[in-house]
């Protein structure tokens, strides 16, 4: 009855509430505080899982048992059939209510869902608990992200047995590497299960290469969407979404629409030039011997470069106009010159200041190029530095720069501070 006039509804113990009847009958009576009900603690839900059933992430070797990557193991990339099953989901649960004594409901914690996104060729069940492919080819993963391609298989290099390749409607995948002085073309995703050497490469999508890109004078890699790689050495990488290097860049051109990420492994990108319209990230920027490494954020790379193309042409041609008029034309192209009198030199004279005239029109718009990028840029473009930023190392954000005097040790954020018009470093 006192429980009943107390609301106790839930979690009664029977065999303590008897042991309590039993101490109010005897002689002694109670001696102590009994628990007699306790209300049911909820069971908060488990978060959703997703099984991927093939090994499809890109793996930049064979990991030792020290830790090491061994370069030289070569990754195999598993072929699938249409209708093979590629993930199955277990949905996250909504958990068990708990209740108080008094018949309170206390509602549980739900899990936290997790979906697969869904790339070409492959399908959901109508559930959304398994995922399958469409067609025969490849899986490709990146994170939660699934992907079947059609690709033409290269068994071993692309070299002389196989020559140039030049595939306008599919995509490749070379079991071995990309020898010097060959070229693959593709209209969808290039993998490379070994390494590029020094060999021209393009993609109007991703190219994933298992190993490194090891460039001289004539290599390129050029993708319309991302580029990944274990490492780069005197490479020279465009890609129109994103470039990853999963260990180390030395003495590279590395220029990207939006992201360069050289994070993983050692995560080092010492020379070269760097370039990303949005952000870069590295571990380790420049090394010990202060080597001139270059790091340039909120830039239209094409479009810069290509001004730049024009102004390096038009330089040739002005040196070559005074080349041919001597030290007399180099005396009058001088600003407040007098005219020259000889027929000859007033038409190189002529020349030479139309070049100069439209000289000063590429340089006023590159100008205005990067002003309009450093006023468009915010908060987006960044250069996050995880670890060191060593002495020699040069960042460009817009139209500011900042060298390197004094190593940087804790690394940092260092973003573009548009009162002062120059760089200024955070915490990372």
């Amino acid at each position: 009855g006192l429980l009943r006039e107390a609301g106790v509804v839930h979690g009664v113990h029977q065999a303590a509430l008897q042991a309590v009847l039993g101490m109010l009958v005897s002689a002694d009576g109670p001696t102590d505080w009994c628990l007699v009900a306790k209300g049911s603690d909820p069971i908060d839900g488990e978060d959703a899982t997703l099984e991927f059933l093939v090994d499809a992430e890109a793996h930049a070797g064979l990991e030792m048992e020290d830790g090491r990557i061994d370069y030289r193991q070569r990754r195999e990339s598993p072929p699938v059939t249409a209708g093979d099953l590629l993930v199955r989901k277990r949905p996250a649960t909504a958990g068990t209510p708990g209740q108080t004594v008094t018949g309170e409901v206390l509602a549980p914690q739900p899990g936290q869902d997790r979906d697969v996104l869904l790339g070409e060729n492959v399908q959901a069940s109508p559930d959304g608990l398994t995922y399958t492919a469409t067609i025969d080819g490849m899986v490709l993963r990146d994170g939660n992200a699934i992907r079947v391609i059609n690709l033409l298989e290269v068994k071993g290099d692309v070299d002389f047995s196989t020559g140039s390749l030049n595939l306008e409607k599919s995509g490749v995948i070379v079991r071995g590497a990309i020898r010097s002085t060959f070229s693959v073309k593709a209209n969808d995703t290039v993998v490379v299960e070994d390494s590029i050497e020094d060999a021209i490469v393009e993609s109007a999508a991703d190219i994933d290469v298992a190993k490194g890109i090891v460039q001289g004078k004539l290599g390129s890699v050029t993708a319309g969407g991302c580029v990944r790689a274990a490492f780069a050495q005197n490479a020279e990488v465009l890609a129109g979404d994103s470039i990853e290097i999963r260990d180390s860049a030395f003495h590279s051109l590395l220029v990207a629409k939006n992201v360069v990420s050289v994070r993983q492994g050692k995560g080092v990108l010492v020379g070269g030039h760097t370039v990303a319209g949005q952000r870069i990230e590295v571990r380790v920027a420049g090394s010990k011997a202060n080597t001139q490494t270059v790091l340039q954020v909120g830039l239209d790379y094409e479009a810069v470069k290509t001004l730049d193309q024009e102004l390096q042409s038009v330089e040739r041609g002005m040196a070559k106009v005074i080349g041919a008029g001597g030290d007399n034309l180099a005396r009058y192209a001088k600003p407040g010159g007098a005219a020259p009198k000889d027929p000859r030199i007033r038409e190189l004279l002529d020349a030479w200041r139309e070049l100069e005239a439209k000289k000063q029109k590429l340089l006023s718009k590159r100008a205005g190029l990067l002003e309009e990028h450093a006023a468009e840029m915010g908060d987006d473009a960044v250069i996050v530095v995880g670890e060191i930023a060593h002495r020699g190392v040069k960042m460009i954000i817009g139209n500011a720069s900042l060298q390197i005097t004094d190593t940087v040790h804790g690394g940092g954020r260092f973003v573009y501070d548009s009162e002062s018009g120059g760089i200024r470093r955070m915490d990372a």
